[in-house]
């Protein structure tokens, strides 16, 4: 479980916040079906093997690869950055509405 959290750690964005502490919980599942989901894999697949292919294309993979694969996490960061963004103004307009 340790060795597959760090894998997770390496390919997921930061503030996903994989936590290398060997307990496969909630959070741990999340992780897991978030990394399936951004790379285009079966939800459920064999997690190891899924890993094992995204990290031998980071780390070994030619140039376009490694690219798509990158522009891809970049894009899905920047849609969620977009959305916690408009859902911020959402509950400060809300808040403002309520005071007034």
């Amino acid at each position: 479980v340790r060795v597959m959290l760090f894998a997770l750690r390496q390919v997921l964005p930061r503030d996903v916040g994989v936590v290398v502490d060997g307990v496969y919980a909630e959070r741990t599942r999340a992780a897991v079906v978030l990394f399936q989901e951004t790379y285009g894999l079966p939800v459920g697949g064999e997690i190891g093997e899924q890993l094992h292919t995204v990290m031998s294309v980071l780390r070994h993979g030619d140039d376009p690869q490694r690219k798509a694969v990158c522009l891809e996490l970049d894009r899905r960061r920047e849609r969620d950055r977009r959305r916690t963004e408009e859902a911020e103004q959402e509950l400060e307009l809300a808040s403002a509405g309520r005071d007034a």
